[in-house]
Formats: structure tokens, sequence, C-alpha cells
């Protein structure tokens, strides 16, 4: 028997409650590892009786792995925010034979590469999640899904996510947008960000450090360089964790809106499950 509306929100605001985590993209994540593990007998008895959809044994595990790489590489973002908020010792760099602009900009180049991977790994799930049959998937699934293309599939116009999907356009006026613009021009072109203003003072102070350089100035001059090179660290360290801090927020917003989109709209929960779902948390301790 169908259950009326207000009867399945109920049951879903239930289950929901004992997914581990609070943001909705890993709630997906939970679901999705539920769901790819019921078809392989992986999950405790009690908890087969939670049919999240009827998909094919296969499919389910190209969703499980996508939504799975979406959380690694948010995960990989965030390492990379904290390597550069975190600045290394001189010694450091020198451990690592680079100077600190290139280190830098090393960094922001992965950066830019792992939103944009972020972007390809959400077009592919979004793809996976909207067909019952993995020939028809397989079919569909362009090598290389664009946003234009997406937006196209039934499934992102019946979960109306086609704001959300637009924000991640090449020419989208966001910051995930303009990460993804400055990660071809560093990627393909010529990269803009190593001709930062501060890094390249950052850079001079470095090389000044050379010892036929240091014979050449006096006190002031050293003192002068190194106060220089100070206030363009400051400058550049704290707009650029701003920046990167408020794009990794943006990506953030923007996947737990899709995820609780798809959560409330394609997760169909029957009722006879009653309190097994009080058994999730225990079973993600297990595994």
């Amino acid at each position: 028997m169908n259950l009326k509306p207000t009867e399945q929100d109920e049951i879903k605001r239930e289950y929901f409650k004992y997914l581990p985590g609070t943001d909705n993209i890993f709630k997906l994540f939970t679901s999705m590892i539920i769901d790819s593990q019921i078809e392989s007998n992986h999950v405790p008895a009690t908890l087969k009786l939670v049919h999240l959809t009827t998909k094919p044994a296969k499919l389910k595990s190209i969703r499980y792995e996508y939504i799975s790489e979406i959380t690694r590489v948010l995960s990989e973002i965030k390492l990379v925010i904290s390597l550069i908020e975190n600045k290394p010792s001189d010694e450091q760099f020198k451990l690592l034979q680079v100077t600190p602009k290139t280190f830098y900009v090393c960094l922001q180049g992965v950066f830019g590469e792992l939103v944009h991977a972020l972007r390809d790994k959400l077009l592919n799930f979004l793809y996976a999640l909207s067909f019952n049959f993995l020939d028809d998937y397989n079919t569909a699934c362009p090598s290389n899904p664009k946003v234009k293309k997406t937006l196209e599939l039934a499934l992102v116009k019946q979960l109306k996510i086609e704001g959300e999907l637009n924000q991640w356009a090449d020419d989208a006026k966001t910051l995930i947008g303009n990460a993804i613009r400055t990660r071809t021009g560093h990627h393909h072109g010529i990269s803009g960000l190593s001709y930062n203003e501060e890094l390249s003072k950052i850079e001079f102070e470095w090389i000044s450090r050379n010892p036929q350089m240091q014979d050449i100035l006096n006190e002031y001059g050293k003192n002068q360089i190194k106060k220089m090179a100070d206030e363009a660290y400051e400058k550049w360290h704290s707009e650029t964790i701003n920046k990167l801090t408020k794009t990794k927020e943006e990506i953030e917003k923007n996947l737990n809106l899709i995820a609780d989109k798809i959560l409330s709209s394609t997760i169909d929960i029957p009722k006879s499950m009653g309190g097994y779902i009080r058994e999730f948390p225990e079973y993600f301790k297990s595994v």
C-alpha cells in the first residue's frame, strides 16, 4: 500500500535522524552505501527492510562510487586550504626544494583541479541516478559530461536543481565558476596565479637571501626587503584563505542543496521498517 505523503515524510525524517553525519551530502553518501550493500548481502538482515530504490546492483554500485568520490574530493579541498593556511618553515621549503611562490602557486592550482574534478563527478553521479538500467546509463552518459547537457536530464528537471547546476558552468558568475576558469588558465594556458604581485615580492625576498645578494645589501636594505615580503605575505595569505574558504563553503552549500532534494524526492522507505532504522548508527560503527 502506498503511503500518504505526510506519512512518508514522517518516516523519512525519522530515517535521516539516525543516519551518521549532519550534512545532507554525507547522509546521501550513507544512503548510497546502504543501497549498494543491500544487493550484495553485506548488511544485517534487519537492514534489508530498507528498500531505497529498486535499481540494478551494478548501477547502485556506480552511484555509491561517485558519491564516495565527491566526499573524498571535498576532504582534499579542505586539506589544500589547510596546507596554505599553515605556512611551512624555511627549512621545510628547502627540504621540498621549492620556493614559497612555487609552493603556493602549486597548491592553488591543485585547488582548481579539485573543483573541476568535483564538477565532473557530480555530473556523472546525476547521470547514474537518472537511469534504471545499466545499458541505458552507459548509452546516455558521455565520457566528459557538460553542465548544459546535464541540465536536459529529466531527473534534474524533476528535482528542480537547474539553479544549483548552473553554478558549476564555465561562465558562471560564482566563486565555483571562477575557480574553474582559473583552473583552465592554469592548466591549459598562461597561469595568472604565477604573476600575483604579492607572491612576486615574497619570491624576491627569497632570492635576496642568496649569499651574493646579501653581500651587496646593507642592513637597512635587508630589513626593508624583509618588511616588504612580510606585508605581502600577510595580504596574500589573508585574501587567498578568505577566497578559497568562501569557495569551499559555496561548494558545500550547493552540494547539500542538491543532496537534500535527492534525499527528499527519490528515496522511498517502506513503513514496515518500523524501529529498525535505529540500528544504523551501530551498523556503521562496525564497518
